[in-house]
């Protein structure tokens, strides 16, 4: 049995009252020591999967518009290259 449910064995016993008391030295404890080492490790996870995901829709956004001003210049043929050139003289 590990902690936590040999924690669960002695205090589902108890009454209300000192369940609770329990239960707010449990949040002194944390408040106390800050997150557990596998709160952070979560967290951080998080933080670099949302990370890697703005980094992916950047990414995505980038090719699109790439390939967006490539068929625009797929498009741009020597005809409208002169036109240009005339025009601008």
């Amino acid at each position: 049995m590990n902690i936590a449910q040999t924690i669960f064995q002695k205090v589902k016993d108890l009454p209300d009252a000192q369940a609770q008391e329990i239960l707010d030295f449990v949040d002194f404890i944390q408040t106390r020591y800050g997150k557990s080492d596998h709160q952070v490790a979560k967290q951080e996870l998080e933080n670099k999967a949302s990370m890697a995901l703005s980094i992916a829709q950047y990414a995505g956004m980038v090719q699109l518009e790439a390939t967006e001003q490539t068929r625009h210049l797929e498009d741009f043929d020597a005809a409208d290259f002169v036109m240009m050139q005339h025009e601008s003289h």
